[in-house]
C-alpha cells in the first residue's frame, strides 16, 4: 500500500503544481521551481529527488511546511 500511497502523494502535487503558478518570493525565479515531496520516497521517489526534479522534505509533515524549492537561490516557501 505504501508505493500507492506515495504514487498519490505525488499525483496530488501535481494537480497542485498545474493550480499554482508561482515564482520564487526571494529572487522571482519561475523557471527554478519544484515540488517538496514530503514521506518515505520510494525508489522512484528518490532517483527524481537526485536528478533534482523534486525535493526531499522529509518524513515530519505539519501545515506549515512549505512546498515549493526555488533551485536558483535555495529558498523554500509555501505559495
Amino acid at each position: 500500500a505504501a508505493p500507492a500511497l506515495v504514487h498519490s502523494i505525488i499525483m496530488d502535487q501535481k494537480q497542485r503544481d498545474k493550480q499554482e503558478s508561482s515564482s520564487c518570493p526571494n529572487c522571482n525565479s519561475s523557471e527554478h521551481m519544484v515540488s517538496i515531496v514530503y514521506g518515505k520516497p520510494n525508489h522512484q521517489l528518490m532517483e527524481k529527488a537526485k536528478s533534482g526534479a523534486v525535493k526531499l522534505g522529509g518524513c515530519c509533515v505539519t501545515p506549515d511546511c512549505p512546498t515549493k524549492h526555488c533551485k536558483a537561490c535555495k529558498f523554500d516557501f509555501r505559495p
